[in-house]
């Protein structure tokens, strides 16, 4: 999917220049800005010096890691466009679900420690009996790995956390995408997807990150 692609093109670009400029032309800068205020050769030579170490052990630890990184993130993209028609599937049997009235969100909630994705259905009759089984089954499987594999995967270093977090962003523009291609603008039940634990929720017809609250939601009318 190109949208995903092009998504993590620009992360990796914006990590890359966050780490050229915050974290390796720092050092580099400073010393050359002290040869320049002193004049003293042994600061220039403390530069290149710098540089060189930098080139030898940042540069090539980074690119590693960067390639690593974004290595498992384009895989991941794989895993996601081979369950694209799972997805619209989905969906599509959703919108053809006739739910009560009394229904006026649907958020599709996904877990960072298992990514297995949840259907809550919010409504003015929250003991009302609503039946959606046949998507809430689908959903749930659809990227569900065991919880044990990402306890292990946390613990092979400090980046993966963050490959997590890049993984939850794919996956929520990937859903987005989806939706938008397969669900109706008549679909009058408001939809979101969220990450639990995390603040807000993403509005799926709008594309924006709100904050809203569940209780600011309206029934159809």
């Amino acid at each position: 999917m190109e949208l995903l692609k092009n998504h993590l093109k620009a992360t990796r670009k914006n990590e890359i220049l966050w780490l050229v400029f915050s974290k390796i032309t720092f050092l580099p800068l400073a010393i050359l800005i002290a040869f320049l205020i002193t004049g003293f050769l042994i600061i220039l030579i403390l530069f290149f010096l710098v540089c060189l170490v930098l080139y030898l052990t940042t540069f090539s630890i980074w690119r590693d890691h960067l390639n690593k990184r974004f290595g498992e993130a384009s895989r991941f993209i794989e895993i996601l466009e081979s369950k694209t028609d799972t997805l619209k599937k989905t969906f599509q049997d959703l919108f053809r679900t006739q739910l009560p009235k009394n229904v006026y969100w649907i958020d599709f909630e996904i877990d960072p420690t298992s990514f297995e994705i949840k259907t809550l259905i919010h409504s003015t009759e929250p003991n009302s009996s609503i039946d959606i089984s046949t998507v809430e089954n689908s959903l749930t499987d659809l990227l569900k790995v065991d919880k044990s594999i990402i306890m292990k995967y946390k613990k092979t270093g400090w980046e993966a956390d963050d490959n997590i977090q890049l993984s939850l962003e794919l996956a929520q523009r990937w859903f987005t995408k989806v939706w938008v291609d397969e669900v109706s603008d008549e679909y009058k039940i408001r939809a979101t997807f969220s990450v639990m634990s995390m603040d807000g929720h993403l509005d799926l017809k709008s594309g924006k990150w709100e904050d809203t609250s569940v209780f600011f939601g309206k029934p159809l009318q």
